[in-house]
């Protein structure tokens, strides 16, 4: 194996073409010394996407091992879902540290979905969406969806709301 002797410059080329969920399934697949090791081989938004995607078990290892920084970027970077779900997984002071130091609008996402029950739909949704007011014309609509499609984490529905802000779901 390539950590295992010395070879990070291989073992990094061995990671470039390879997809997150494969990635984190990889790492997953290391001995647990090697966890930290090859996670600071990705960069830093490989090393986002591929968090998401690792064992919660693990991804409590890492934020124990490596630099307070490098797990505020990854965590801050997060959708607030998963973050909340990871959050669930982790002790409170941890938890707590970590809400801290997160931007406002992350720290409000998260704090957000946190307080829902757990295994409520509240809980586990992403608060990412695209609402559209049902008088939109075709390009305020279009224009709404470039504007917002960077911060959304998947757009499969979007949400027309009347005047009562009740919403239709339309696909």
């Amino acid at each position: 194996m390539l950590l295992e002797a010395g070879d990070l410059q291989g073992a990094k080329a061995i990671l470039i073409p390879v997809q997150a969920p494969d990635i984190a399934e990889a790492i997953e697949g290391l001995p647990e010394a090697m966890h930290a090791l090859a996670f600071r081989l990705l960069s830093k938004q490989e090393a986002i996407e591929v968090y998401e995607y690792l064992d919660y078990s693990v991804q409590e290892r890492l934020i124990e091992e490596l630099k307070s920084q490098e797990v505020l970027d990854i965590v801050d970077k997060m959708s607030p879902d998963d973050r909340a779900r990871l959050f669930d997984e982790l002790p409170a002071t941890i938890v707590n540290r970590l809400l801290e130091q997160l931007s406002p609008n992350e720290r409000q996402a998260t704090s957000l979905l946190l307080g829902y029950e757990a295994g409520t739909a509240g809980r586990i949704m992403t608060p990412e969406l695209i609402s559209l007011k049902e008088d939109f014309t075709v390009a305020q609509t279009l224009e709404r969806i470039r504007n917002f499609a960077n911060a959304t984490e998947m757009i499969y529905y979007l949400y027309i709301t009347n005047a009562a802000r009740e919403t239709r779901k339309t696909e």
